[in-house]
């Protein structure tokens, strides 16, 4: 008998689904906004500069309060859509795995009339066709159980890859701006006061992009990887015919309560490079799923 898994693609589940993607679509044009600020303007702001001397205090002051507007603004902008999109998530998956709310670690459900609004802003057919079967279809033929710890596992093992694969060209990108600017203001033989204010100063949103992505996506690993071990352990278990089905429906709360703090505090991806990513990743994914699947069935 088909799980609760098998109604991912109801109605009321895709319109959740649809309202989580564009959740995060406008969370990434906010990163988009940050990015530019910190990686694309400061090697223009130091070039103007070194040709032009006048333009040099604006240099400078234009790099402190693209770093302070980054960080206050767009930063608290940014988190509030995705603790809204993670919310949807939330709500989406506890009905697909069969899991209780958990008040105390999420708080209150997402509004119907947010998911309702989000929604019909992202009604396409290109987004309903990339929503389907969100999680690997071979888990309709599971019990809950197992169903939801491999669903789990897919979430836990896609955002991991998605991530190690996304963050390295971030970082690479950041390190290059600053290479590129340290290199304009050296040729242009810059005074110490010439440098403060055509290199220093430009490269603050970028000094402080960097430190926070890395920093983010550091803890985003960790988190992940506790996740990982928790749900390894379970798989095993329930395998091994040694953890009740109350037990694992327990430990499978635990876990998604754990996503839900991931998914909100998590570094965004975005859109493009999760499209060029996507056919591989989820290729790889319907695998892991098939072999989990088999594995249980074998046992």
């Amino acid at each position: 008998m088909a799980n609760a898994v098998s109604q991912q693609n109801s109605d009321h589940q895709l319109r959740r689904l649809a309202a989580q993607r564009r959740l995060y679509v406008t969370a990434k044009r906010w990163h988009a906004l940050d990015l530019t600020l910190a990686v694309v303007a400061p090697p223009a702001w130091s070039l103007i500069a070194n040709q032009l001397a006048s333009s040099k205090p604006y240099a400078a002051l234009w790099g402190i309060t693209a770093g302070l507007f980054s960080s206050i603004l767009i930063t608290l902008r940014i988190n509030q859509l995705r603790e809204s999109a993670a919310r949807v998530q939330e709500e989406f998956d506890c009905n697909a795995f069969e899991l209780e709310w958990d008040e105390i670690v999420v708080g209150d459900h997402p509004h119907s009339e947010l998911i309702t609004q989000e929604a019909r802003r992202s009604n396409s057919a290109t987004t309903a066709a990339t929503l389907r079967d969100w999680y690997p279809t071979v888990v309709y033929r599971l019990p809950i159980t197992a169903a939801r710890l491999v669903c789990q596992r897919a979430n836990a093992w896609w955002d991991r890859q998605l991530r190690r694969r996304y963050t390295g060209l971030m970082i690479t990108i950041a390190v290059v701006v600053c290479l590129v600017v340290f290199a304009l203001g050296i040729a242009g033989h810059a005074t110490l006061e010439d440098f403060v204010l055509t290199v220093v100063a430009p490269l603050t949103p970028t000094v402080l992009f960097a430190t926070r992505y890395v920093r983010e996506n550091h803890a985003a690993g960790q988190r992940v990887e506790h996740v990982q071990r928790a749900l390894e352990t379970a798989w095993n278990a329930v395998l091994n015919h040694t953890l009740t089905d109350a037990d694992a429906a327990r430990l499978s709360r635990r876990v998604q309560s754990a996503l839900f703090n991931h998914r909100k505090n998590a570094p965004l991806v975005f859109g493009t490079v999760y499209r060029l990513l996507r056919t591989r990743q989820e290729y790889e994914m319907q695998f892991n799923a098939e072999h989990l699947a088999q594995e249980y069935e074998d046992a």
